[in-house]
């Protein structure tokens, strides 16, 4: 897993790295994974274990390259066995720094499960080895090891979180450990694409912070009709009327296979436990995405 730390340099210039042609595929030769080296494989039957490794490759990078960069689609899953990676993420027009992965890690878990394009940007920040294995496989083994499936999930729950969080404006003054803590503990919830997160005129449960995926919003008009407003991605909110202890406004479903963080009162009263001022910062937040709601609700006739 990694963490957010203080970084001596948390930006990145397009010069200082080099993309995938930079690896050495052509001298790659078989990996081995372990428990021993790697604890997320711990308690996975002998024959998993082979299937895995039946599609592994080891490869040797120099540092400076990114493998894989944001917004690939996803054709491996990743182990570190030797050097040191940096996670990066395009933020506000720059490639931002967010994290490291260190031998012993594994990566690619986003492709895995969700089979969405990469969501960040792993570069090598030395001379590392890592261990390539086949999406097909990877796939083979989450149907059939639970233990396997469970431990990928944690892991991606945790880098989701991280990675929300700091593109969020009200999360992202949120101190790192404060950060990473509410990482570790707060639940995520998924939806299937078609699945109806809430309809309009239900009672209010919270805030729904996306993500990953889209939501279509959707308005019941007193005609009769439903008109569709907009369909929203991560990292924006749902639900935003309800703070005031409103009902909702509006329905939401899922566009696409979708993650969502409830802010309940639950969640917030563990936010507001780590970041005593996160609720006057997250209300202004929240009354400003209302507004904005309630001008589209005017545009259509509502």
């Amino acid at each position: 897993m990694f963490a957010f730390a203080q970084q001596e340099k948390d930006t990145m210039s397009d010069s200082e790295y080099i993309g995938l042609e930079g690896l050495d595929l052509l001298n790659a030769s078989s990996g081995e994974l372990s428990s021993e080296d790697f604890s997320i494989l711990e308690g996975m039957s002998p024959v998993s274990l082979r299937l895995l490794n039946s599609a592994c490759q080891r490869i040797c990078v120099s540092k400076g390259v990114e493998i894989p960069h944001e917004g690939a689609m996803p054709y491996h899953l990743f182990f570190l066995k030797k050097g040191k990676l940096a996670i990066a993420k395009h933020l506000d027009s720059k490639l931002k720094v967010i994290g490291h992965l260190l031998p012993g890690n594994v990566y690619g878990e986003f492709g895995v499960l969700r089979g969405r394009p990469r969501n960040a940007s792993v570069i090598t920040v030395e001379d590392s080895e890592v261990l390539c294995v086949e999406m097909s496989a990877v796939r083979q083994v989450v149907d059939a090891d639970k233990g396997f499936k469970d431990a990928l999930e944690g892991l991606f729950r945790q880098r989701l979180l991280s990675n929300s969080f700091i593109r969020h404006p009200v999360f992202r003054a949120i101190p790192n450990e404060a950060r990473n803590a509410l990482a570790r503990e707060l639940p995520v919830k998924y939806y299937e694409r078609g699945a109806q997160i809430f309809k309009q005129g239900d009672a209010p449960v919270g805030v729904h912070l996306i993500l990953s995926g889209d939501v279509d919003i959707s308005l019941h008009k007193e005609s009769g009709s439903d008109v569709l407003l907009e369909t929203r991605s991560e990292p924006d909110v749902l639900g935003e009327s309800c703070l005031g202890g409103k009902a909702m406004s509006y329905s939401a479903t899922a566009a696409s296979d979708l993650d969502i963080l409830l802010l309940d009162k639950e969640a917030i009263r563990a936010i507001q436990a780590r970041h005593a001022s996160f609720l006057s910062e997250l209300g202004p937040y929240i009354n400003k995405r209302n507004e904005q709601m309630q001008v589209r609700f005017k545009l259509t006739g509502a």
